[in-house]
């Protein structure tokens, strides 16, 4: 019976993959990107362009990153860290071999490096994929589980960033806050050091990448709980671990010790505020309705599926199931640190940006409620629910072909502008 169930999984996976490579496929042919575009410009710059000047130029390059900002005496810092480099790194370097195997200039920039970050984030969001469906198999069925990480793809804005836009960081840290919740699952059930190096890793990775990640911790201090009055007793277990904790501040450390050592390179300083004049402004009267519900990019208007699951997570805290109150505070804290920022809307972005690593916490509720639906006799429930996840899916690669940055950068953005998304 477990191979039958494991072959099943396989399949539908493999034909999920396949369904993935094919509309990747038809955009190419209908929109034509170029392969610059996954590397060249704003942000996919930012974090890329660390790699060629760590292994192929001169390390004074530093001190001028072609996508950075001055900050005094010739010298310019990147605001972005070098996380997402760290896990492109890889594939940068498989990238340069065919280059030069090839005969082509191996620069760091052309076409087979650009397509070495798209298959970079290609393969970390299938595998945090994967890690995600073993967390949930934990406390749902196959069927349940399956349709959920699937969902959390084609259904969300997840599917943009991972096939046009994989230069971006979202991508990277969906994989690693999967990666994590899989660990503290794994460490409450086997505290030792193997749990704790993986643990640990990921959360320091997600927070050098995007240092908001850090509400995440939420979750590995509250996992499992159902009442506040049990703190105390997580505390205590904690305490008694106290040699494994050491040894997540020590990987947190190495963790963010290169970027330590590029701040210091370039300013004198081991820990510098890279983002300067940007910061969050707001944080007393945060821009909730806009990160719900703005025209421009509002997670809830051009994402309904978490609008659904996030109705489902009060379920779940009534219910008290899968660590509903660990993730209601990482998202309550999420939501309110965007809101507070200085640009909440996240300038040009694909339905609300900054909320994709958090998709994996919100794969239990919706597990949950597939869970539920599929438990019903009512055949009208499940041909209903079916019918809202394919229109789910096709107004989400609806927005993946409409998006124009041009047109968000430029033109003002009404809700004619987001009407048109629904126009076939």
């Amino acid at each position: 019976m477990g191979q039958i169930k494991g072959r099943y999984v396989k399949r539908v996976f493999f034909a999920a993959f396949m369904a993935c490579l094919v509309l990747f496929a038809v955009y190419q042919k209908v929109e034509h990107p170029r392969s610059e575009n996954y590397v060249l410009g704003s942000d996919p710059h930012g974090y890329y362009q660390y790699l060629p000047v760590l292994f192929l130029q001169d390390w004074e390059e530093f001190k001028q990153l072609p996508w950075s900002k001055p900050i005094g005496e010739g010298r310019f810092i990147s605001v972005y860290t070098c996380g997402v480099a760290m896990l492109q790194s890889p594939f940068f370097l498989l990238s340069h071999v065919l280059t030069r195997f090839l005969g082509h200039e191996s620069d760091g920039y052309g076409p087979i490096y650009y397509f070495g970050v798209l298959f970079s984030a290609f393969f970390y969001v299938w595998l945090g994929i994967i890690f995600l469906f073993s967390v949930l198999r934990k406390y749902f069925s196959i069927r349940s589980s399956i349709a959920s990480v699937l969902l959390l793809f084609f259904a969300t804005n997840l599917l943009y960033y991972t096939l046009v836009a994989p230069g971006m960081s979202h991508a990277y840290s969906f994989f690693l806050l999967s990666l994590y919740i899989w660990s503290v699952h794994r460490f409450y059930l086997l505290p030792n050091v193997k749990n704790t190096l993986i643990l640990s890793f990921s959360i320091a990775l997600a927070v050098l990448i995007r240092p908001t990640s850090i509400v995440a911790l939420f979750y590995f201090f509250l996992f499992d709980l159902t009442q506040w009055k049990e703190i105390t007793v997580r505390f205590r277990f904690l305490v008694s671990k106290w040699p494994l904790i050491l040894l997540m501040l020590l990987v947190g450390f190495m963790v963010a010790l290169p970027q330590m050592v590029y701040w210091h390179y370039v300013t004198g300083d081991w820990i510098y505020y890279s983002y300067l004049n940007e910061g969050f402004p707001n944080w007393r009267a945060p821009h909730i309705i806009t990160v719900l519900f703005g025209v421009r990019g509002g997670w809830f208007l051009y994402t309904p599926l978490m609008l659904i699951s996030s109705v489902v997570l009060i379920l779940f805290w009534r219910k008290c199931r899968c660590s509903a109150l660990a993730i209601i505070l990482v998202m309550v804290s999420i939501i309110w640190i965007n809101g507070s920022w200085w640009a909440p809307t996240f300038s040009a972005s694909v339905g609300y940006r900054a909320l994709i690593e958090y998709l994996p916490f919100m794969a239990f509720p919706m597990g949950f409620l597939l869970e539920s639906i599929m438990v019903v006799k009512r055949r009208s429930l499940k041909f209903i629910s079916l019918a809202g996840a394919f229109v789910m899916v096709f107004l989400n690669v609806q927005l993946m072909f409409k998006y124009d940055s041009s047109l968000w950068w430029d033109a003002p953005w009404d809700w004619n502008n987001f009407l048109r998304f629904f126009q076939f």
